[in-house]
């Protein structure tokens, strides 16, 4: 069998089924080398069961196997007899509550017994010998209700059970809106801890217990990320009340994004944090509250989900979105050296002409179209989902954002991708994002953009005056016909009234006339 390469997106997703000692044990009963990487050793483990699974090693059952093994995960190997005894038993998730409280502890049991990934729940009253216990059970989940231990003790405890066991997870099951008002500043052992509430709604109480044990087999630490240490101003603390932030993931020059616990929504989600300079910069942070108004506005696969925002009792001001498990399309380019398959690019321009048709829907225009804020996000079954990011220079009705505040005038948007009306600050629709949507297509597809120059003024002179050169001159061997170009050069017109007016229906009439042709 040649040699076994897997995607990211099927690393990551059978790393969140299984832990790495689960993995290196099977290899290791196999009499096979346990790889220090973690991508090595998943592959090396995925490379062993598709030999199991076929010694033949032909190449269709080991894409069967992968593609069973990250949509089935654990019910894959179970219904095709992969499993063995060790990994049965070390599957098994055991669940041990920690509660005073007899009547929601017994409530939490019953509710976890009727759960299918749960194999056995443990009741215990105290703490008293918790190692012991997790050790002979097999725990693999602890619920405990942190308000009724002393919060350092408890955040040692758990910080020295979970060392030397990844696969330990403790869940916070406690009343939140005391417990954070009480402790608004956690240690990083409890910050990082899913949080189940005691006041949830009986009706939603069965609920929130499933997307709290599925959060919890959702998460491999062997590849979590550690928390930079240049965020730890924010990292365990609560902002506005209900976020609890876990780590850094990213750093702009105008805010910081943080990876947290929604406590009140029970769901991880994206932080946007203004740093403290903007923070204290009135119409910087009024502008950031107006990004997220436009950007809360529309609810589409297409677009990152924006549901909370607002500035805390402390000023720290925020935004909560949804958590993309994926990275920017200027990064895929990049690492792909420079351009992208058309079928691949039409198929992300689906996506995008999806979420711009939407916003365009709702008279809103984004104006900084460009493959940096396109987020390609990962799902569970292994699609790839573009979804445009970043509203910070998007305009739209008063009724929405308030008050308009950029200033007449002013070139706002990447001069790479802007429209001609747009670099000459003349009043726009959402037909510039049309112009700049044609200009990422060029980039996607060839590594440049037309009209570009060094000299900021001739790349606004160029492209307020040049045709656009035909996409095929930068690579003669490009499969894209006549039929497909005269559109593409339509979405690139210098007066918006000759481009097309929507932008799901030219990339519709593009697919088209490539054979590439799918419904939205």
């Amino acid at each position: 069998m040649g040699s076994l390469v897997l995607p990211r997106n099927a690393l990551r997703m059978i790393a969140r089924a299984f832990t790495r000692d689960m993995i290196a044990s099977e290899l290791e009963q196999a009499g096979l080398a346990v790889p220090t990487d973690d991508a090595e050793m998943i592959t090396a483990w995925v490379a062993h069961l598709a030999h199991v699974f076929d010694p033949s090693d032909n190449p269709f059952s080991r894409d069967s196997l992968l593609m069973g093994l990250t949509s089935g995960g654990i019910a894959f190997l179970q219904d095709n007899d992969l499993l063995s005894d060790a990994l049965k038993r070390s599957l098994l998730l055991n669940v041990l509550t920690i509660d005073g409280d007899a009547l929601m502890q017994s409530l939490l049991s019953r509710v976890l017994r009727e759960t299918p990934t749960v194999a056995n729940v443990v009741e215990s009253k105290s703490t008293d010998d918790i190692e012991n216990v997790i050790n002979n059970e097999h725990v693999k989940i602890v619920f405990i209700d942190a308000y009724r231990f002393e919060i350092e003790q408890l955040a040692k405890m758990v910080e020295y059970l979970t060392a030397s066991r990844d696969y330990l997870q403790f869940v916070l099951f406690t009343d939140v809106k005391r417990f954070a008002e009480t402790y608004p500043v956690l240690p990083p052992a409890l910050a990082n801890c899913i949080t189940l509430d005691k006041n949830v709604p009986i009706k939603s109480f069965k609920g929130a217990v499933r997307g709290v044990v599925e959060a919890v087999r959702n998460r491999f630490p062997g590849l979590l990320k550690d928390a930079r240490q240049d965020s730890r101003d924010l990292v365990g603390r609560i902002v506005g009340d209900r976020l609890r932030i876990i780590e850094q993931v990213g750093e702009g020059g105008q805010a910081t994004i943080y990876r947290a616990d929604h406590l009140l929504m029970n769901r991880q989600c994206a932080v946007k944090v203004l740093n403290d300079d903007v923070m204290n910069d009135p119409e910087k942070a009024a502008r950031f509250v107006r990004e997220a108004k436009l950007a809360s506005a529309v609810q589409h696969p297409n677009i990152v989900s924006v549901f909370d925002f607002g500035t805390d009792a402390r000023g720290t001001t925020f935004m909560a979105m949804e958590l993309v498990d994926g990275y920017p399309l200027d990064e895929e380019l990049d690492s792909r050296g420079g351009t992208l398959p058309v079928a691949e690019v039409m198929q992300y321009a689906r996506g995008i002409a999806a979420g711009l048709s939407a916003l365009h829907a709702m008279n809103l225009v984004h104006r900084d179209l460009k493959p940096g804020n396109v987020l390609l996000h990962h799902t569970p079954d292994g699609r790839v989902v573009p979804k445009l990011s970043d509203f910070g220079f998007a305009i739209g009705p008063e009724s929405i954002g308030g008050p308009r505040l950029t200033t007449e005038g002013i070139v706002v948007g990447t001069i790479k991708y802007i429209s001609p009306e747009q670099g000459q600050a003349k009043p726009v629709d959402h037909r510039t994002d049309i112009f700049s949507f044609g200009m990422m297509l060029y980039r996607l597809m060839v590594g440049d953009v037309p009209f570009d120059d060094p000299n900021v003024a001739q790349t606004l002179i160029k492209r307020i005056r040049e045709p656009a050169p035909p996409i095929r001159r930068y690579n003669p061997n490009l499969p894209f016909n006549d039929e497909a170009e005269h559109l593409l050069m339509t979405m690139l017109a210098k007066k918006p009234e000759n481009r097309p007016d929507s932008a799901m229906t030219v990339i519709s009439q593009m697919e088209k006339a490539l054979g590439l042709s799918q419904k939205f």
